[in-house]
């Protein structure tokens, strides 16, 4: 089984600089469409590093980030970067 640290994941991804949201959710094991269509789920929800050849791009760092994440840690971050209000703070707490 693969480490969950980034350094453990280094020696098992191409050594690129550039990744499509196609190639990351490939390798986060994620479907193209769910990422699609829920923003918390992308590298840098959906915001990225660069812009090749008219596609969205993000460095190899990012993607090693990003994979060492789970669903609730992501839309945890998302909701409060995103939306302003902490979970915590919230009467009830909002499933992804």
């Amino acid at each position: 089984m693969i480490g969950t640290n980034t350094e453990d994941l280094l020696g098992y991804f191409p050594q690129r600089a550039y990744f499509t949201l196609i190639e990351a959710c490939e390798m986060k094991c994620l479907a193209y469409k769910t990422a699609m269509n829920k923003p918390w789920l992308k590298p840098s929800f959906g915001k990225p590093d660069s812009v090749i050849g008219g596609r969205n791009v993000w460095t190899r760092e990012t993607i090693l980030d990003w994979i060492n994440r789970d669903d609730r840690s992501l839309f945890k971050e998302y909701w409060e970067s995103e939306i302003g209000t902490p979970l915590s703070e919230r009467n009830q707490e909002v499933k992804p």
